[in-house]
């Protein structure tokens, strides 16, 4: 049944059509995608489940279910036949004749429920990492990211996790109606306090896993309160109160962020004039970025530039007219080519949104496991059989000055165990695959020392 249906107008050109559907129906966020991730939404007769996507002048927007939409949300119970007491003195009727009550008589005994099972024990408090001077500095093996044990998991209080998918529509306690919160197939790892590479009274350097997300959009937090946050999965700024334990303050915010799947370094401000200090630098694109990338295809070594946009043309972020997007300049250096595949360095002039992974796709060499920037405009993507774990980047190399003293400091991250063994695994298959056939061999190109 088609409950409602408009046509793309100028003043909307560019919204997400979860963001029109909530403006058109005087919707929630939640309300809003939820009709769309149910295939509630065609967008010029095609089902589209995407809330994110970006519309286009004169797109046709149809709104299809089998009951009208309540904006407040809320669903009427279907009406059971027969049996409906609509006035207090028909509760507990049934055909008209009164369901007698039971009393437990005075001597009998008590009833044996069942006892709620026990709370199980916490691990306890991980042991802090010894001072040096005044800061605290969490030694680590280059090029090993040990799998943490129980013991080094900080996990006494840790925000909640989600064990599975909230659906859309649930409810939390209190009323509140919930939406898709998203999670990958397994739980974000534990943090382990190797992840502090540095810790003073005023920065927080970490090297945050796959599958974590840095902080939390401050849209989404505004929707779900304070109450329902501890149903979403937590985030690495969550996590790092429960990491210093012995910290006189817990005031930290994030600078800068890495998406969910990139692993690599971060640096937090720990009081108002650090964050202040690093918000210039990276404001003003002096701080040292660098990120180790896995490619399909050989990538030339040089600079790209060109200026990013919100939607490209078919709802994916890309480069675009000037006028409209944001400058970005990513310098690439090839580091090693194995057949079909190529190993380089990145390092950022500026920071836009999924920088390195959009030059990267543009330039016909996406990274390995990326599923959204792989592909040309209206285009089909191009194959991947690197088999990665997860998308093949890494935030490597981090440097900046300190707020504090002034001081140039700089970091350093190897490429991590899961990215290093799907990477050596790769390697062997295609020496094998080019043993067999003949070919040729695999070329590598020595780093060279960083500037």
């Amino acid at each position: 049944m088609l409950l409602a249906s408009w046509v793309v107008g100028k003043k909307d050109v560019g919204q997400t059509l979860a963001a029109l559907v909530r403006q058109q129906l005087n919707l929630s966020w939640a309300q809003a995608k939820r009709i769309v991730q149910n295939r509630q939404v065609r967008v010029n007769s095609v089902v589209c489940v995407d809330p994110a996507l970006r519309l286009h002048l004169g797109k046709r927007i149809e709104i299809h279910g089998s009951s009208p939409i309540d904006p407040k949300g809320a669903s009427t119970p279907p009406k059971r036949s027969g049996l409906s007491p609509t006035t207090p003195s028909q509760r507990g009727q049934r055909g008209g004749v009164s369901s007698p009550k039971i009393f437990p008589k005075p001597d009998a005994a008590p009833l044996n429920r069942p006892q709620p099972p026990s709370k199980p024990q916490l691990p306890s408090q991980p042991k802090a990492a010894e001072p040096i001077g005044e800061a605290l500095v969490v030694n680590k093996t280059p090029g090993v990211n040990e799998t943490p044990s129980v013991n080094e998991t900080s996990g006494v209080n840790e925000t909640p996790r989600l064990s599975e998918t909230r659906r859309v529509g649930e409810t939390f306690r209190g009323g509140k109606t919930g939406r898709v919160v998203e999670t990958s197939q397994s739980e974000p790892p534990p943090m382990p306090r190797s992840a502090l590479v540095y810790v003073d009274d005023s920065i927080l350097v970490v090297e945050k896993p796959a599958g974590l997300t840095t902080m939390r959009h401050p849209d989404e937090a505004d929707e779900f309160g304070p109450r329902g946050k501890r149903y979403l999965p937590p985030t690495l700024l969550d996590r790092l109160p429960t990491l210093l334990p012995g910290a006189t303050s817990k005031w930290i915010r994030a600078v800068h962020r890495l998406d969910r799947d990139t692993s690599g370094l971060l640096v937090f401000a720990r009081h108002r004039q650090a964050e202040e200090y690093l918000t210039e630098q990276f404001r003003k694109h002096t701080v040292d970025r660098r990120y180790l990338a896995a490619v399909r295809g050989t990538p030339s070594s040089g600079r790209i530039e060109s200026y990013l946009v919100r939607d490209r043309g078919d709802g994916r972020r890309g480069s675009g007219d000037p006028a409209q997007g944001r400058k970005a300049v990513t310098w690439v250096r090839l580091l090693e080519s194995i057949g079909r595949f190529s190993l380089v360095e990145c390092r950022l002039e500026t920071g836009r949104t999924h920088q390195v992974r959009i030059h990267l796709g543009e330039a016909g060499t996406p990274l390995c496991g990326e599923t959204i920037y792989d592909r040309p405009m209206h285009g089909a993507p191009w194959p991947d059989g690197s088999q990665a774990p997860r998308i093949a980047l890494h935030a490597t190399h981090l440097a900046f000055r300190h707020p504090e003293t002034h001081e140039w400091m700089r970091f350093d991250s190897p490429w991590p165990q899961d990215l290093a063994q799907w990477w050596e695994g790769l390697r062997r298959a295609v020496l094998a695959e080019q043993d067999h056939a003949g070919g040729e061999s695999m070329q590598e190109i020595t780093p060279t020392d960083r500037s």
